[in-house]
């Protein structure tokens, strides 16, 4: 009777410990869906954040550019090569102003103070002749929503680059010997290009290709050629693999 006793309340301690362990395995499960529940509402959340901050940053811009949206569409029109001869004006004109700016050889003092005054006087002069010229009535629905568009565009761009910038700082910790190796690289590469070339020409190529890069964009240069020189550089890369194991096996 002692030996059925205790085999009785072993089988009782089993049972018990095996009831214990489902529920903790239950209470597992109902946790590990409760954190996944969380996350996915934590996800749908920072989506959520960041769409609003996206459309706010839309409205804060197009406030700012209100006095010049009337500037802001011809201008984008041109600098999205909508004629064919815009190209031409956005290269002639960039060459014009950098031909004055060598024939009249100002200091660097002189230049910006000559900027900053030509961006103040517009600023007060634009927004008064945008006002007597063009009338309330003669802004439409059509060119809100190419005005919206832009401002758009400009935020999307703003924020890749912020985010390239984050990803790039990012690498420091992550790959600190291909971050420093890229730094270094590029800064030897920059002083190298700037010992050999003007400071005047520099800025202007870098200005040019600026203002030439969003009609690259919208005509689909950039998508283009950017394919070639991949494919290019992944057969240079695989023609260099093939060597490297032609010579291993010789």
């Amino acid at each position: 009777m002692a030996d059925q006793s205790k085999e009785d309340n072993g089988e009782g301690l089993k049972l018990k410990i095996e009831n214990n362990l489902t529920d903790t395995r239950n209470l597992t499960d109902d946790l590990y869906s409760f954190s996944e529940s969380l996350i996915d509402d934590q996800r749908s959340i920072i989506s959520t954040f960041e769409l609003y901050d996206l459309e706010l940053e839309i409205r804060k811009l197009k406030r700012t550019l209100e006095n010049w949206r009337e500037i802001v569409l011809p201008l984008s029109s041109v600098l999205k090569w909508e004629k064919n001869w815009y190209p031409g004006a956005v290269l002639g004109g960039s060459t014009l102003l950098f031909l004055v700016l060598w024939l009249l050889d100002p200091s660097i003092l002189t230049t910006f103070s000559l900027l900053g005054l030509t961006l103040t006087i517009s600023d007060y002069l634009v927004p008064l002749l945008i006002s007597s010229i063009y009338k309330p009535d003669s802004w439409t629905a059509k060119k809100e929503m190419e005005f919206e568009g832009i401002c758009r565009s400009l935020v999307i761009y703003k924020t890749k680059l912020q985010f390239s910038l984050i990803t790039y700082y990012k690498m420091r910790t992550d790959r600190p010997k291909l971050f420093y190796l890229c730094t270094i690289v590029t800064l030897i590469s920059m002083a190298y290009i700037g010992n050999l070339f003007n400071n005047l020409f520099l800025t202007y190529i870098f200005i040019t290709s600026t203002l030439l890069i969003p009609g690259m964009l919208h005509n689909g240069m950039l998508q283009k050629y950017g394919a070639i020189i991949t494919q290019a550089f992944s057969g240079i890369a695989d023609n260099l693999k093939n060597k490297v194991g032609h010579a291993k096996k010789e």
